[in-house]
């Protein structure tokens, strides 16, 4: 589908002319080629739509050359296919989401970084009670699990007060939204999944140093 702009008034000479739309395509390409005209103003200039099944760009000259056999000062501007137009309309929406998608993975890896510095900073507050636990018999399997087990408290009280906040402000997306409503179950799934992975993870090397406390450090510094 190609899209043609005819600026001026060579749509008022088609009409005085009696010259229907399709005579604007060669005799050749008549056939299997459709041209359409949606209402528009009349008073600047005239669009053409006309449907193709070979290379649309392969009308280009050729529609031209018609034009300009009625009127030879014509200008005639503006070919696009329907891809272009419709890339051209989708521009700022797609760049809003690609924004939106960027600023959220930056803020996934700063709450990334900030748990695992909360559970690192606990961590070294606690290395003496991790020591005496390992010295009283404690594995370091269960050491490893209570860092662990803190960790996911936190993720999991971040979750939900995050969904629930999601769920209020979940309208002001919608325009972005496509095929999906913005309170669909299973997207709600698949990002609090992400979120918990990727906690569970930035949790994993503090909790791996705790376990790891050599006993008799943390009696001696105690």
């Amino acid at each position: 589908m190609l899209q043609v702009t005819i600026r001026r008034q060579c749509r008022a000479d088609l009409l005085k002319r009696g010259t229907g739309v399709e005579q604007l395509l060669p005799r050749s390409h008549r056939r299997h080629r459709r041209v359409s005209t949606p209402y528009q103003a009349p008073q600047l200039t005239a669009m053409f739509l006309a449907r193709t099944s070979g290379d649309p760009a392969a009308l280009v000259q050729q529609m031209r050359g018609a034009v300009h056999a009625i009127d030879p000062h014509q200008p005639v501007d503006q070919f696009r296919t329907l891809d272009d137009v419709r890339s051209a309309s989708l521009a700022a929406p797609r760049l809003t989401a690609t924004l939106i998608s960027a600023f959220a993975g930056i803020a996934l890896l700063i709450t990334a970084a900030g748990l695992a510095g909360v559970i690192a900073f606990s961590v070294n507050q606690r290395a003496q009670e991790f020591g005496v636990r390992m010295a009283l018999g404690a594995s370091r399997g269960s050491v490893l699990q209570l860092v662990m087990g803190q960790g996911l408290r936190l993720v999991l009280i971040g979750l939900a007060i995050g969904g629930v906040g999601a769920v209020l402000l979940s309208g002001t997306v919608r325009s972005l939204l496509f095929a999906t409503e913005p309170t669909d179950a299973a997207t709600y799934a698949a990002v609090a999944l992400v979120l918990a992975v990727v906690a569970l993870i930035a949790c994993f090397l503090p909790a791996r140093r705790a376990s790891s406390v050599d006993p008799l450090v943390a009696l001696r510094g105690e």
